[in-house]
């Protein structure tokens, strides 16, 4: 597999509709006001080492060890994934209910994403290169319109020592979430790259992620007070500009949930192929809309954090005699 084709699968798979939404940018590093950018630095660092790792194994499964500890990563790992899918559907769900004009629009499109996903997860990898070219484009476009929107006369203010160390946690959290949710396209760009491909593949996807992160924040820095709370930051920002700044957030946000998605059932149906030996996409489906019924803002907010930091000490503190030495 080429690295650019690669870089863009990672990408796609790391960038869901929390990230083009900022719900997830300002809760894990805008609202530490000018700290915001070192956890940032820290969160892109510890992002591509994982990823290095994970990219040397071969299979979701190969980066939990086994016994107990190992059934226990692998239900954290199995529980984040279902969340992650969970939430996207829910999202999709509300992209359909204020954009398409039809009875049960929000069920609609729940049951419709779901399903593509679904059938397209079984080639993730090309599908993710494809909607790659359209995602990033967009991102940049949403990017700097958000830029250009007039913020608030506010001082970046220094979180206190407490408040840092909680950010570090975040930060860390952060990191082991999107790699632990990216681990099946992870681990097939591996499969498909040699060993200093791999280290420039992650340097880069590392490197993509982290100026993102930084320039997502820097648009949203100058109204954190007005839309820390908000489910939607980035969707707020753009409505600025009319109609045409709302469906150009929400074609974003569609994207992003379906490249997120399609990743994330990648890996939730290796994990559950292990538990259950037959019909493994009719359980990926039921669980994951039974999971969206919580809602999209819930999910991010209660689960993102403490399963991701679960899922960062499973890849950077891995077994001795583990395969990821």
């Amino acid at each position: 597999m080429k690295t650019g084709n690669a870089v863009l699968c990672i990408l796609g798979a790391m960038i869901g509709a929390g990230f083009a939404s900022g719900r997830e940018i300002m809760q894990f590093f805008t609202c530490y006001g000018a700290f915001s950018g070192a956890l940032i630095l820290i969160s892109a660092g510890v992002m591509t080492a994982l990823m290095i790792r994970t990219m040397k194994v071969p299979s979701v499964s190969g980066l939990i060890s086994e016994g107990w500890e190992g059934k226990t990563g692998k239900g954290l790992v199995l529980l984040l994934l279902l969340c992650t899918g969970g939430g996207m559907t829910a999202a999709a769900g509300e992209l359909w209910a204020l954009t398409v004009p039809l009875h049960h629009a929000r069920s609609l499109g729940m049951l419709f994403t779901l399903s593509a996903c679904l059938f397209f997860s079984r080639r993730p990898v090309s599908v993710l290169t494809g909607m790659g070219y359209l995602l990033l484009p967009a991102l940049g476009l949403a990017l700097l319109l958000a830029l250009r929107v007039p913020g608030e006369e506010t001082t970046k203010q220094m979180p206190s020592f407490p408040q840092m160390i909680t950010g570090i946690l975040y930060a860390l959290s952060y990191a082991g979430m999107n790699v632990m949710l990216s681990a099946g396209v992870l681990c097939d760009a591996g499969a498909g790259c040699s060993g200093r491909k791999n280290c420039r593949c992650a340097a880069w996807a590392g490197g993509a992620i982290g100026a993102l992160l930084l320039l997502f924040n820097e648009a949203l820095l100058p109204h954190s007070a007005s839309l820390c709370d908000e489910a939607l930051p980035m969707v707020l920002l753009l409505k600025a500009y009319g109609k045409e700044g709302y469906y150009l957030s929400a074609a974003l946000l569609y994207l992003a949930v379906f490249t997120t998605l399609l990743s994330v059932l990648r890996a939730e149906k290796e994990l559950l192929q292990q538990i259950f030996l037959h019909y493994t996409e009719g359980w990926m489906g039921l669980f994951t809309l039974g999971i969206a019924l919580l809602g999209f803002e819930k999910i991010v907010a209660g689960a993102y954090p403490v399963l991701g930091f679960f899922c960062f000490v499973l890849l950077a503190f891995p077994k001795k005699k583990g395969r990821l030495s």
